[in-house]
């Protein structure tokens, strides 16, 4: 049975796969580790959404090479992708 509500994935990821914490770039917060958590999360995302799932990526995203990279894994998989920009 598919779940009603998408599987979360947040760009959290790079905390679970980090040792201890770091401050605003440095550490788990470089260009290298951001590269590295937006690949994950867009292997988990189509993963998901290869087994039929539903998914919402909580992230970021302030590069445009990453936003362009989720959305046209949307269009690969045929499903709408959209960004929610919020702004104070």
């Amino acid at each position: 049975m598919k779940r009603s509500t998408p599987s979360r994935i947040s760009a959290r990821t790079r905390r679970r796969t980090a040792q201890g914490p770091s401050d605003f770039g440095e550490g788990i917060y470089t260009g290298e580790w951001t590269e590295r958590t937006y690949a994950q999360c867009l292997r988990r995302a189509e993963g998901l959404l290869f087994g039929g799932e539903r998914v919402l990526v909580d992230a970021n995203f302030r590069e445009e090479a990453w936003r362009r990279a989720f959305l046209e894994a949307a269009t690969r998989w045929g499903v709408p992708g959209l960004f929610v920009i919020c702004q104070a």
